[in-house]
């Protein structure tokens, strides 16, 4: 009888019971040692003991660090998905392409400015030349006709003096031209040479050498009949300067 009275009382509370303590327990709002009854248990926060805390610190730094590895193992993934060998030899291949390209370009703008300068400063020389012989010309002229007229009869020594005159005079405009003619020699000189310095010798250009940089592995020859092939307006001593600037091995030694 008691047992029975005792099932019909919990049927009828199930109704309007309040939360057991397990069930408490179980939803996270009591802790299992609390030993109040369930009608006067206070809700507390998992967060106000320091235990529950440190749990719940724990939890979040976990979930954060496994992000994280999953989002690296993502990346790592797709990178290599994205970059497959051939691609990343292709974006080598279009890097090196931009440096040979860029140093020809130097190359070839260097090369229009010296030969502008050799132009400019040849002819300034040859001017030069030409204004020394009208000075040896005009001073002979000038000469003769003074001695015709002393020998016309006017005083020696007045026409000596311009004679004199004359001499030095064309002393004077003649080493002016040749200091000028000389200073001209020299940098012509100078420009050859870094014409020559600008250009390379077809005969030491290694054809069969290898040409290696990063993940590309071909020959000097292979790397110059790409590049003049993709790039026509560029001259082959300029294609060579650029490979050699990029991988000094195409360059037979001496």
């Amino acid at each position: 009888m008691q047992e029975a009275g005792n099932a019909v009382r919990r049927k009828i509370a199930g109704k309007n019971a309040v939360p057991s303590m397990r069930d408490d327990v179980e939803s996270g709002y009591m802790r299992a040692s609390d030993t109040s009854s369930s009608k006067s248990a206070k809700y507390k926060n998992p967060y106000t003991s320091e235990g529950e805390k440190g749990r719940g610190c724990f939890d979040s730094l976990t979930c954060t660090i496994v992000l994280l590895l999953g989002l690296f193992v993502l990346c790592k993934f797709d990178m290599w998905y994205v970059s497959t060998p051939t691609e990343i030899k292709f974006a080598q291949l279009q890097v090196l392409d931009e440096e040979v390209i860029k140093f020809a370009r130097i190359m070839k703008e260097e090369e229009e400015r010296l030969y502008g300068r050799l132009s400019s400063v040849s002819e300034a020389r040859n001017q030069h030349q030409e204004a020394l012989f009208d000075i040896e010309v005009e001073h002979g002229e000038k000469v003769e006709a003074l001695k015709g007229i002393a020998d016309a009869g006017e005083e020696v020594s007045k026409l000596k003096e311009e004679i004199e005159k004359l001499d030095r005079e064309k002393k004077e405009a003649t080493k002016k031209l040749e200091d000028e003619i000389q200073k001209s020699e020299k940098e012509l000189f100078t420009l050859h040479n870094l014409i020559d310095n600008l250009t390379v010798d077809p005969s030491r250009f290694c054809h069969n050498c290898d040409f290696k940089q990063g993940d590309l592995n071909t020959t000097c020859g292979a790397r110059l009949k790409y590049i003049m092939r993709k790039h026509d307006d560029t001259s082959t001593e300029q294609a060579m300067h650029g490979i050699i600037e990029t991988d000094p091995n195409c360059l037979e030694k001496k």
